[in-house]
């Protein structure tokens, strides 16, 4: 009988040992399948992420670099490993909402109307839902959406203040906003490393919390930043696609925000040596006469006419009825091949222009350019 004990005891280990073997064996695999999940989410929002900074190229890896210094500032205040690396995938993904931003409103070079602005702020919500819907970033998620609460409570969306903000997101809101001074916009350059410390500093306790700015002063400081971190078009179709939001929408050439531009940019690249300005007189007559529709048609032409002419040369509408051409070359304009133009004939429209060198003369703007032709006329 003792044997016969023994042998059934030793057949309820063997059933015991298989069960436990399938158990680890089946639960490796759903670890491995959820290990699985969790990358290909995370790939597929890096991919939104990509998305979105291949729309916006003119601020391109700024999430990145939102989540190095957010890990840098962490681990400077002493957070724990868990934190620092939490805080960095939500740095990279704290503009995700950005991929449910019109293209008028997020590419737009221009100052942002009133309905603009609530657009392009409701990213920052559209970040927080796309992140909280997924279990495993739920902490990221709520780091995301205070990525523009301030201190003092002036920010958005909540209005939070103090601590009612998590300190995480404290920290990305500072790293967001030096990365923000340090990179060129398109009117306004980018400040160096020690002068957006400055302004960290002035901002403590407004705009920041005190103890993240005390840090980020300390570690940002050794921060190199590449020159090419710019919020300026840079290849042709960057411009090209930059300058869409400049086309006049009567000629189709560029209106005078973007001369104005062109013109302060030149100011430190020295791209343009020279701008004729061609000045169109009775045009208001040709208006009374045929009517604004006739006289649009008759700008069009004019303009293409000069686009064709000089396809290497920027063309801008100003005024109404005068143009503006600036080139990279000397370039000479011979008023009587402009005028044997067909629009030209029987009517009495006559054109005049001037010369300006830009080589001897610092122009930021048409109204400086305006200023120089009227002293010299």
């Amino acid at each position: 009988m003792g044997k016969e004990k023994s042998i059934k005891f030793f057949k309820k280990i063997t059933v015991t040992k298989q069960d436990i073997t399938e158990q680890v064996y089946l639960k490796k695999k759903v670890l491995e399948q959820e290990d699985l999940i969790s990358q290909n989410f995370e790939k597929t929002l890096e991919a939104f992420v990509s998305i979105v900074e291949d729309r916006d190229s003119y601020t391109g890896g700024h999430s990145q670099r939102v989540a190095a210094y957010s890990k840098m500032i962490a681990q400077e205040m002493g957070c724990t490993q868990e934190e620092c690396e939490l805080i960095y995938k939500a740095g990279t993904l704290h503009d995700i909402g950005k991929i449910s931003t019109p293209d008028n409103v997020l590419l737009k070079p221009d100052k942002l109307s009133e309905l603009e602005y609530k657009l392009i702020k409701r990213h920052v919500e559209v970040s927080h839902s796309i992140l909280s819907t997924i279990p495993m970033y739920k902490e990221i998620a709520d780091i995301v959406i205070c990525h523009h609460e301030r201190y003092d409570g002036k920010g958005y969306p909540k209005g939070l203040s103090g601590d009612e903000i998590p300190m995480l997101g404290h920290i990305m809101i500072v790293a967001d906003a030096f990365d923000a001074m340090t990179t060129n916009r398109i009117y306004k350059a980018k400040k160096n490393v020690y002068e957006a410390i400055d302004e960290l500093c002035e901002l403590s306790e407004k705009q920041f919390h005190p103890k993240v700015v005390e840090s980020a002063a300390k570690v940002l400081k050794s921060v190199e930043i590449i020159d090419d971190i710019n919020q300026l078009p840079i290849t042709e179709i960057e411009k090209e696609r930059f300058a869409y939001f400049y086309r006049d929408q009567v000629t189709d050439a560029y209106n005078s925000k973007y001369l104005n531009y062109i013109l302060n940019q030149n100011s430190i690249n020295r791209e343009f040596i020279c701008v004729n300005i061609i000045y169109m007189h009775n045009f208001s007559k040709y208006n009374e006469k045929y009517g604004w529709a006739d006289g649009d048609i008759f700008l069009k032409k004019f303009a293409a006419n000069l686009i064709i002419k000089f396809p290497s040369s920027f063309i801008f509408r100003i005024h109404g009825d005068d143009f503006v051409i600036v080139s990279k070359n000397h370039t000479d304009i011979i008023l009587e091949k402009c005028m044997q133009q067909e629009i030209f004939k029987g009517i009495d429209i006559t054109l005049s222009f001037k010369h300006v060198d830009l080589r001897v003369n610092s122009i930021t703007n048409l109204r400086e350019l305006e200023m120089l032709i009227l002293k010299h006329s």
